[in-house]
């Protein structure tokens, strides 16, 4: 599952999302808003 793509430059190393990680992180927070909107269940 290529979710991240390395590039090295030098002593610096960047981290980049492919299509399929950004779909995935996109899907997580929208997964997340659902629950922050649930009220917690009464007693």
């Amino acid at each position: 599952m290529d979710i991240v793509e390395f590039d090295k430059q030098g002593r610096i190393k960047y981290v980049k999302l492919t299509a399929d990680g950004v779909a995935l992180a996109a899907d997580f927070e929208n997964v997340l808003r659902k629950f922050a909107k649930l009220s917690p269940k009464k007693k």
